[in-house]
């Protein structure tokens, strides 16, 4: 016993686990020592930010989000903005969903919807370069998720792809950051970049719903067929507007044998804003 106990007090993982506390205590110190000597403040109020995980919003404005509301469509995860009673029917679909002839991914889901403050940080993120604020989204992905999906159903994660061209313009594709992140945060499944895509393609804001889909049609192809075929993945996005992206991302999957595509995505647009000048 006495040997045992020698053996555990001079064990390296013993020296591990305090040089861990004190790397981990010395971090703490560094970041309350960077509030007080180059405080942070809220882009959307002004309020000085003290230890808070988002460096761009406090608290209180980002407690503002909208969370997306139920009854959802069961198909892309876009709120309904219906009230449901005991004779709704069997299925709900969105308008969107229910002229779909070829669905593309299984089921989407939304953190919330793309306005007010979760608006802002996408715009932060995707134009300005703040890139700090995809750990503190891709945190929210992964507390979202563990209430309403089991991600250990997936073999992977798998980003939407910019082209090389915009991604290069950009300096980074913002769906991999959040991807990461949520990986990070969860530690599981992988990311993977298992689509490509292969051409540009035009910007979509002022599209119509047909245009959208001729738009993005083709522009995906697989990096890896067999780490595609009878897998089970969840594409990572910013925002979805009409899904079409998603739609034609799981498509190619799909056209590759894989078993069941979803979606999670940040903030979904609301139906009431679709095509809204």
């Amino acid at each position: 016993m006495i040997l045992s106990l020698k053996v555990w007090e001079d064990s390296p993982y013993d020296g591990c686990m305090e040089k861990a506390e004190s790397i981990s205590a010395f971090g703490e110190f560094l970041s309350a020592a960077r509030d007080v000597f180059f405080p942070s403040f809220c882009v959307n109020c002004r309020t000085r930010i003290i230890l808070h995980p988002n460096p761009y919003f406090c608290q209180t404005c980002w407690d503002t989000y909208t969370p997306v509301d139920r009854p959802v469509c069961e198909h892309c995860g876009k709120p309904m903005g219906i009230r449901v009673g005991f004779d709704a029917p069997v299925e709900l679909l969105c308008p969107i969903c229910r002229q779909q002839t070829e669905p593309g991914y299984d089921r989407a889901l939304a953190v919330g919807t793309y306005e007010g403050i979760l608006k802002e940080a996408v715009l932060l993120l995707k134009f300005h370069a703040k890139t700090l604020l995809a750990e503190f989204l891709g945190a929210r992905l992964a507390d979202f998720s563990e209430s309403d999906l089991d991600l250990q159903n997936y073999n992977a994660l798998c980003p939407v792809p910019l082209h090389r061209v915009r991604q290069r313009e950009r300096g980074f594709n913002q769906s991999q950051l959040l991807a990461d992140a949520l990986a990070h945060s969860i530690g599981y499944p992988p990311v993977k970049h298992l689509l490509f895509r292969n051409r540009p393609t035009l910007p979509q804001t002022h599209m119509t719903l047909k245009q959208r889909r001729n738009n993005v049609k083709g522009a995906f192809t697989i990096v890896d067929a067999e780490k595609v075929a009878g897998g089970s993945f969840l594409l990572i996005d910013d925002v979805m507007t009409t899904g079409s992206t998603l739609a034609e991302c799981a498509r190619t999957l799909k056209k590759h044998e894989a078993e069941r595509v979803d979606a999670l995505v940040l903030c979904t647009t609301r139906l009431d804003k679709l095509f809204s000048p």
